[in-house]
Protein backbone atom coordinates (compact mmCIF):
# COMPACT_ATOMS: atom_id res chain seq x y z
CA UNK A 1 0.00 0.00 0.00
CA UNK A 2 1.36 3.60 -0.60
CA UNK A 3 -0.26 5.79 1.87
CA UNK A 4 -2.11 5.02 5.61
CA UNK A 5 -3.62 7.00 7.94
CA UNK A 6 -2.77 6.07 11.34
CA UNK A 7 -4.56 7.90 14.46
CA UNK A 8 -4.23 7.68 18.18
CA UNK A 9 -7.68 7.37 19.71
CA UNK A 10 -10.97 7.89 18.89
CA UNK A 11 -10.80 11.71 19.28
CA UNK A 12 -8.58 12.00 16.13
CA UNK A 13 -10.53 9.93 14.09
CA UNK A 14 -12.81 13.07 12.37
CA UNK A 15 -9.31 14.61 11.76
CA UNK A 16 -7.77 11.34 10.24
CA UNK A 17 -11.39 10.36 8.14
CA UNK A 18 -10.89 14.18 6.84
CA UNK A 19 -7.18 13.74 5.65
CA UNK A 20 -7.70 9.71 4.30
CA UNK A 21 -10.47 11.35 2.43
CA UNK A 22 -7.98 14.02 1.11
CA UNK A 23 -5.24 11.55 -0.01
CA UNK A 24 -8.08 9.00 -1.59
CA UNK A 25 -9.56 7.00 0.64
CA UNK A 26 -6.55 5.18 1.94
CA UNK A 27 -6.14 2.96 4.54
CA UNK A 28 -6.66 4.28 8.31
CA UNK A 29 -5.06 2.36 11.22
CA UNK A 30 -5.89 2.97 14.69
CA UNK A 31 -3.22 2.68 17.76
CA UNK A 32 -6.30 2.95 20.83
CA UNK A 33 -4.17 4.71 22.65
CA UNK A 34 -1.14 2.57 22.58
CA UNK A 35 2.69 2.66 20.97
CA UNK A 36 1.48 -0.44 18.62
CA UNK A 37 0.06 -0.21 15.66
CA UNK A 38 -0.76 -2.49 12.88
CA UNK A 39 2.28 -4.30 11.14
CA UNK A 40 0.45 -3.25 7.37
CA UNK A 41 0.00 0.19 8.13
CA UNK A 42 3.93 -0.11 9.42
CA UNK A 43 4.54 -1.51 5.99
CA UNK A 44 2.99 1.42 3.59
CA UNK A 45 5.23 3.30 1.55
CA UNK A 46 4.46 6.51 3.25
CA UNK A 47 2.06 6.68 6.56
CA UNK A 48 0.76 10.11 7.89
CA UNK A 49 0.51 9.80 12.38
CA UNK A 50 -2.74 11.53 13.47
CA UNK A 51 -2.20 12.46 17.16
CA UNK A 52 -0.39 10.31 19.70
CA UNK A 53 3.47 9.69 19.54
CA UNK A 54 5.35 9.65 16.60
CA UNK A 55 5.82 5.98 14.55
CA UNK A 56 9.64 6.27 13.52
CA UNK A 57 8.25 5.02 10.17
CA UNK A 58 11.15 6.27 7.75
CA UNK A 59 8.61 8.35 5.51
CA UNK A 60 6.27 9.36 8.27
CA UNK A 61 4.03 12.84 8.27
CA UNK A 62 3.94 13.40 11.74
CA UNK A 63 1.04 16.03 12.81
CA UNK A 64 -0.29 16.34 16.25
CA UNK A 65 -0.60 19.41 18.24
CA UNK A 66 -1.80 20.10 21.95
CA UNK A 67 -5.55 21.51 20.12
CA UNK A 68 -7.63 19.99 17.99
CA UNK A 69 -8.16 22.58 15.84
CA UNK A 70 -3.75 22.94 15.06
CA UNK A 71 -4.09 19.33 13.89
CA UNK A 72 -6.95 20.12 11.82
CA UNK A 73 -4.82 23.47 10.54
CA UNK A 74 -1.92 20.86 9.67
CA UNK A 75 -3.55 18.42 7.98
CA UNK A 76 -5.53 21.12 5.80
CA UNK A 77 -1.88 22.10 4.45
CA UNK A 78 -1.54 18.73 3.31
CA UNK A 79 -1.12 18.62 -0.25
CA UNK A 80 -1.76 15.32 -3.09
CA UNK A 81 1.22 14.81 -4.48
Amino acid sequence: MKKAVVFFTSNDFSVALALANQLGWVAMFCRYGLSKVHPRAMAAEQVFTIGGPKLGHPNEVYMSDFQALDTLDDVSKVTLR
